[in-house]
């Protein structure tokens, strides 16, 4: 159960909670910059959820105060450096504009990222530079070992020990975005239990680059040089989709490739989302 939500300190419009809190929160958000006692919004960086967290719940409690987010590099993203466990994440009623990434949940380290719903959003996204990781997707989980599991090196030891999601929920987003919804992982075990419902994703060619699945920090298998298609499901666990669209745009439709593509994964359901050209 997502924990009750308390007001930080000076900062009105964002109602967070953290527990057993032992490492730094960052945000670029298009705000001034704002600190308060336990955590830290930045105008330019990355968004990252290190680890480990216990609870977090990242709030905007009215249509007045909506939290707007652009950025060149991501909006939201879980994990990356996630040794210890990240749990109970609540991100609700955002925007994000003009973005490489939009939400992302991104396990590596050990660790594992449970428990998180984003929901009641709007996510646009699209690519900014072929250098940076991500390739324009709204949506994004993944789990891998950092470097190659069979290289362990002196220098951060924790690099090859591959991450773990489950429950994470995705609810109400509105999207426009140059890329598909992302699910790639390792192996099957590691990516277990993801929703997504009433979700409407609009998906079209924004920028000059082109079309590649952006897997990294991952040493074994940084790309996948291909046309995205609108949903990746690629070894994955109980992946579902309920209530859900995506709409080709179709000056571009020609570019991209099929609504589902699959493999190596375990009770997948797809009834729930059709598709249409606009």
């Amino acid at each position: 159960m997502l924990p009750q939500t308390k007001t930080c300190p000076a900062v009105s419009s964002i109602s967070i909670e953290l527990g057993a809190f032992m490492a730094t929160v960052s945000f670029s958000w298009a705000n001034p910059s704002l600190m308060v006692e336990i955590c830290q919004v930045e105008f330019n960086g990355t968004k990252t959820f290190h680890s480990p967290v216990e609870s977090v719940v990242m709030e905007i409690f009215s249509s007045d105060s909506l939290l707007i987010m652009t950025s060149t590099s991501g909006a939201i993203t879980l994990g990356t450096e996630s040794v210890g466990d990240i749990k109970n994440v609540l991100v609700n009623n955002c925007i994000v504009k003009d973005s490489h990434r939009g939400f992302a949940v991104r396990a590596r380290e050990g660790g594992t990222i449970s428990n998180v719903r984003f929901s009641n959003s709007l996510v646009h996204t699209r690519t900014f530079s072929d250098m940076w990781w991500g390739h324009g997707e709204a949506l994004h989980v993944t789990a891998f070992a950092w470097n190659d599991p069979g290289k362990i090196g002196d220098g951060n030891p924790e690099r090859a020990f591959e991450g773990f999601v489950r429950e994470i929920r995705f609810e109400n987003l509105t999207i426009d975005s140059e890329a598909g919804i992302l699910n790639w992982a390792a192996r099957p075990e590691l990516i277990e239990d993801i929703q997504y419902s009433g979700i409407k994703m609009k998906i079209g060619t924004r920028s000059k680059w082109d079309h590649r699945i952006d897997l990294r920090p991952n040493d074994i298998q940084n790309f996948v040089e291909r046309a995205h298609n609108a949903v990746e499901a690629v070894n994955c666990t109980g992946v579902r989709f309920e209530g859900c669209e995506v709409i080709w745009d179709k000056s571009s439709r020609e570019k991209y490739g099929e609504l589902v593509h699959s493999e190596g994964s375990f009770g997948l359901e797809f009834a729930g989302i059709k598709e249409s050209i606009a």
